[in-house]
């Protein structure tokens, strides 16, 4: 009974054990987005503002940014300021990731570009390339207004047959800033034959826009093929566009695309405010379906510097004292476009300023620029040599890239060596490329006897004569 009763217990603990276990929350982390607006085209210093998912942010710099936690479908709005208009004004997107998107402001101006024909059947109410003789088509064209501000547009279309006006229209139409218009009239044609069709789109303030398309009734019309521009690059939403051919489009998603038969045919991709295009303009031969990639690659001013020290132009690693060296700063533009800003070089003893100067410079892209400044040290203390580039922007000067270097200083040696016999000093004089040994020499006269040195010749002799006065007393005696 109580191994009965003692396993029920373990039973129940282990399944409120699980039941616990199973039920614990799972907390995932919410990933933060950064959403940057970046404006172009106001004047330094100008106030303006983003309405954000519900946020408003003010600004008098180039960039408003807005911290989203998680995935969002967010809206946002831009208003005028002053009388600078803003393209895009308002949108929406899905936060998904770290985004910028690019604000340009202008005054009020409106640009029409009359983007493709237009020709659908009537009963069917598909487009259609060939027209057949007693069917009825809308004929035209789409426009679009690639300006910040809305207009009134007359738009005179006119079918030719043989230089012979056929039919005519002359309709007027609305259109606001970066919208899309259609502007068509019906047309029965009555016989075969390639017909012309010219378009002539005038609007206020003098603007005037041309086209001509060829309308095939009742024989086929030359065979065409996409020819497709994709970006690469651009923030999501950003309008860009191609001239092809002589038409132009413009598109916020990453294609475009014409439709020509074959030939060869010259692009010019348009700019888009804070990138370059990898292409500005080429050529295209068309011989079926074609596809063109742009690659757009964000505006940038990147100077680099390096520093080279030396004398009398060869380079050195160590300093002596008293000795004038050369440092030689040299600034390269590794960046896509040209900008400007200044180099301070400053070369310290501890704290005595050996270097202290500034050097302004303009660069296009891939250009150097070299700076020279003479110096001379005076004492042993380490020379530590700081180089800092600035670039100038609309926020003022900012620094961009820095270096230290540290280099040893020795005193400036001098070795003497003498000679008793002859005089000679000889002075070796040390530089950090050249070693010049001075020599002079001087030449010794004969000692002149000391007096001490003569009494002790005198002894000498009178100990000789004595030696020799015995040695013949001696002699005689033997004798």
């Amino acid at each position: 009974m109580r191994q009965t009763i003692g396993s029920i217990i373990v039973g129940l603990l282990i399944a409120s054990f699980g039941v616990a276990i199973f039920s614990s929350p799972i907390t995932a982390s919410t990933q933060t987005y950064t959403v940057t607006f970046m404006e172009h085209g106001l004047p330094n210093g100008t106030a303006w503002s983003v309405k954000f998912g519900g946020q408003v942010k003010n600004s008098t710099t180039d960039q408003i940014s807005f911290q989203v936690k998680g995935t969002s479908y967010l809206n946002y709005s831009i208003p005028d300021v002053g009388k600078y208009i803003p393209t895009p004004s308002q949108g929406s997107f899905l936060v998904d990731n770290s985004t910028t998107i690019n604000v340009t402001f202008a005054l009020p101006f409106v640009k029409i570009v009359i983007t493709k024909l237009i020709v659908v059947d009537q009963s069917t109410g598909t487009s259609v390339t060939q027209l057949e003789p007693g069917n009825t088509y809308q004929v035209g064209v789409s426009l679009q207004n690639q300006g910040n501000t809305g207009t009134f547009v007359e738009i005179n279309e006119t079918v030719l047959m043989n230089g012979k006006v056929v039919e005519s229209d002359v309709p007027i139409l609305s259109i606001g800033p970066g919208s899309t218009a259609s502007a068509t009239f019906l047309w029965t044609p009555n016989t075969a034959g390639v017909y012309t069709f010219l378009v002539h789109v005038q609007a206020s303030p003098n603007i005037s826009e041309s086209a001509s398309y060829p309308l095939y009734v009742g024989v086929s019309p030359v065979k065409t093929y996409n020819v497709t521009f994709t970006e690469m690059g651009l923030p999501a939403g950003t309008q860009w566009s191609v001239e092809f051919n002589g038409e132009v489009e413009s598109s916020m998603t990453p294609t475009i695309t014409f439709q020509v038969s074959n030939g060869t045919y010259t692009y010019y991709v348009n700019n888009v405010s804070g990138f370059l295009p990898n292409v500005t303009s080429g050529k295209v031969k068309v011989n079926g379906t074609t596809n063109v990639m742009i690659s757009f690659l964000p505006l940038i001013f990147k100077p680099v510097s390096k520093l080279l020290l030396s004398y009398d132009g060869e380079p050195i690693s160590q300093l002596e004292t008293n000795t004038t060296y050369s440092v030689i700063a040299s600034v390269t533009n590794v960046g896509n476009t040209s900008g400007q800003g200044y180099l301070l070089l400053l070369g310290r003893q501890g704290t005595v300023n050996v270097i202290d100067q500034k050097f302004n410079y303009t660069l296009r892209p891939g250009q150097t620029e070299n700076f020279t400044e003479e110096f001379m040290v005076n004492s042993t203390t380490p020379l530590t040599i700081t180089l800092t580039l600035y670039t100038l922007t609309p926020q003022g000067a900012k620094a961009v890239y820095n270096s230290t270097s540290q280099l040893p200083v020795i005193q400036k040696v001098t070795n003497t060596t003498k000679s008793q016999t002859s005089n000679t000093t000889t002075t070796t004089t040390t530089t950090p490329n050249t070693t010049k040994p001075t020599t002079t020499t001087n030449v010794s006269t004969p000692s002149i006897p000391t007096q001490k040195s003569s009494n002790t010749l005198l002894y000498v002799a009178i100990a000789v004569v004595v030696v020799v006065i015995i040695a013949i007393v001696l002699l005689v005696r033997r004798r």
